[in-house]
């Protein structure tokens, strides 16, 4: 009980078991009663339960590879991966781990779970993994450069390629030229992309540029 209380105020239990997942499925199922397909991410349990209790077509796409983990290339998880880093190469030290944090991660979706019973689609697979993929169509957004389908993903899964965003100032010639006059003004700016769970507190992260861009000069 301590120990779920604790996890109670991390990011981490936030994003596997969100207080308003009841209100997030009903507000999908409503919508998803008058469209045939419903699309969503390993961010997004309710579209995935909406799908499958309506009966609609379900396209999972993950935002990052690590929410289809592959044994042949184990990625790392939140709060495991120094163990990881230090298991190296030795396979069978990496199946352990990637098998503590599907337990530890079924352990802290109980809301998940007891939302599917109560809808009647519960089938006893991991609500993290392989509960939300698609029998139908599951989309990788990542490079190929990046990564190759390894052979245990599910059927039916394509890498697409990065999703590319198309910010509003590339369609105004006045704002384009002001940014291609500030890239080749001077030296080459520095780009800081927080990613992952650096998101939401990106405050130590923002402090170690800092610190590489002093020590580059």
């Amino acid at each position: 009980r301590s120990i779920r209380e604790t996890l109670k105020i991390t990011d981490l239990y936030r994003t596997l078991a969100p207080e308003s997942l009841q209100q997030e499925y009903d507000a999908v199922a409503c919508a998803a009663r008058h469209h045939d397909v419903v699309i969503g991410n390993q961010l997004a349990y309710a579209g995935a339960y909406a799908a499958k209790k309506l009966q609609k077509h379900w396209v999972f796409c993950a935002a990052s590879p690590l929410a289809m983990p592959s044994w042949h290339d184990p990625p790392f998880f939140p709060y495991l991966h120094a163990l990881q880093r230090a298991a190296g190469t030795n396979k069978h030290a990496q199946l352990i781990l990637i098998k503590f944090a599907r337990l530890a991660s079924m352990w802290l979706m109980q809301r998940q779970i007891k939302l599917q019973k109560r809808l009647g689609i519960y089938d006893g697979s991991h609500p993290r993994f392989e509960g939300l993929y698609s029998k139908q169509l599951n989309i990788v957004a990542v490079s190929t450069s990046l990564l190759s389908p390894p052979p245990d993903w599910p059927p039916r899964t394509i890498l697409t390629g990065f999703s590319w965003f198309d910010p509003t100032f590339l369609r105004n010639d006045t704002e384009l030229a002001r940014v291609n006059e500030f890239v080749q003004g001077a030296e080459a700016p520095i780009v800081i992309a927080p990613s992952g769970m650096q998101r939401i507190r990106p405050h130590d992260l923002f402090k170690v540029c800092i610190e590489v861009c002093k020590l580059i000069g």
